[in-house]
């Protein structure tokens, strides 16, 4: 059977002396590497901040002077208006081929009571008001009327709805300055919607525009901050505490 060749121990002399350590990987202590860690580059925090309470933000004066906000008509509008328009015309040719006033026709300023009993009654004096008798209907003034809104936000943005049919551009506007927002619209030809609103928060009057339809106007005012509304208007207790710190 033939044998294996093991190779055999290396003979040699005895020596006292240790055989020198394998030389091991440097391993930080504990601190070493944290400071090292603070060493290195760091993605950028974001650091998320709660809203303010309402008090603690700087109003601006609500007797920042007034802008008219940009007026956007849709074509919607531009055609109901157009037929207006038209039937209107029309009518006023049909007075003027019958520019009769017929006998008993009242005065149509408020609280007179003047009736038309021939042409001696245009000439009357009135007590009730300046001037003589009005008894043609194209004369009367326009009546304020109240006109359903609401309101609703996003994150950027507040928007007011007035729910008012064939509103007419030429002779509404819409004013604000950061605080306050003035709205006067007319519609249906002789009617008046008139609103102040004292604002809950702060707005950027340059970026915000109102949208004319023919169904409705739409106010959207852009956010000064990213903060939510608690209400469109400012409470009154708010509204006082803030002209007692502007008197101040």
């Amino acid at each position: 059977m033939g044998g294996l060749k093991w190779k055999g121990c290396t003979k040699g002399l005895h020596n006292s002396e240790k055989p020198p350590e394998p030389v091991k990987p440097d391993v930080k202590s504990t601190t070493e590497r944290k400071e090292l860690a603070e060493l290195k580059p760091k993605f950028q925090e974001h650091i998320i901040q709660a809203p303010k309470p309402l008090e603690t933000i700087k109003r601006p004066s609500p007797d920042e002077p007034m802008t008219n906000l940009q007026l956007k008509v849709s074509a919607s509008l531009k055609q109901a208006l157009d037929k207006l328009k038209l039937s209107s015309e029309n009518e006023e040719k049909k007075e003027e081929d019958s520019d009769e006033i017929k006998i008993g026709t009242p005065c149509k300023n408020a609280g007179c009571s003047k009736t038309y009993q021939g042409p001696h009654s245009t000439e009357e004096v009135c007590q009730y008001h300046s001037g003589v008798p009005i008894f043609h209907e194209g004369l009367v003034g326009k009546k304020v009327v109240p006109c359903r809104h609401d309101w609703h936000q996003t994150g950027g943005e507040v928007t007011v709805s007035i729910y008012a049919k064939n509103s007419v551009p030429d002779l509404s506007y819409v004013e604000a300055n950061s605080t306050v927002l003035n709205i006067h619209i007319v519609f249906e030809g002789e009617k008046e919607f008139h609103r102040n609103v004292k604002l809950w928060g702060v707005i950027d009057v340059k970026r915000s525009y109102v949208n004319m339809t023919a169904t409705k106007i739409e106010v959207s005012m852009r956010k000064a901050e990213p903060l939510l509304w608690a209400s469109l208007e400012l409470p009154v207790s708010n509204t006082q505490q803030t002209n007692e710190n502007s008197d101040q």
